[in-house]
């Protein structure tokens, strides 16, 4: 039974192309795309499990994270070319691999006024949205990255960052000086955060 099933969503590939290229029903077109898209992602998905498992474990890895997130980029190429850049810009905030949340570096330059202590508030904040957003939050973070533009600044940093995260329940966090942050930042927050 499920070799039949299997055979029939590959059947749809070769329909939905000539549903496409014929002009007929879009309704039809779309139901039997949304059917074709399966066994496409399941061989995508084989494939790259399969050279993951040859390239070892640090290159196989990364490329398993990176292919993982195939679709997603399928998704932003046709996006772009219609015009809808505000669906990408939601999508560039953070990937979701497997139950992790991976939010890209977030800044707080619109608080560059307060300092330090303000523009890492702000990060937080707004990784905290995020990840709200995204159905997790600040206490399923397993770990946060820091940048800052000057490691003198690390104590302040501090201070306002643990305020977001009780005693006992610190994520892991690595902490590291750069040459610039973007748009003339001070601290830049990424973190991984697991997802329910």
């Amino acid at each position: 039974m499920k070799r039949i099933a299997a055979w029939i969503l590959y059947a749809t590939i070769p329909v939905a192309i000539y549903l496409k290229f014929s002009h007929g029903s879009v309704v039809w077109l779309f139901i039997i795309s949304c059917c074709a898209v399966l066994p496409i992602a399941a061989w995508i998905g084989n494939s790259t499990e399969h050279l993951a498992v040859r390239m070892g474990p640090t290159y196989g890895a990364l490329f398993n994270a990176t292919f993982g997130n195939f679709a997603e980029f399928i998704i932003a190429f046709f996006a772009i070319r219609a015009g809808l850049i505000s669906v990408v810009r939601a999508s560039l905030t953070g990937s979701v691999v497997g139950n992790l949340l991976f939010v890209a570096g977030q800044i707080g330059v619109d608080s560059a006024k307060s300092g330090i202590a303000g523009e890492t508030t702000s990060a937080m904040s707004k990784i905290g949205q995020l990840l709200q957003r995204a159905g997790s939050g600040l206490d399923h973070v397993a770990k946060c990255t820091v940048f800052l533009a000057d490691m003198k600044d690390w104590a302040a940093m501090n201070e306002a960052y643990i305020k977001f995260f009780p005693p006992d329940k610190r994520p892991a966090r690595s902490s590291f000086g750069t040459t610039g942050i973007a748009q003339g930042g001070r601290v830049e927050i990424e973190c991984i955060a697991t997802t329910e």
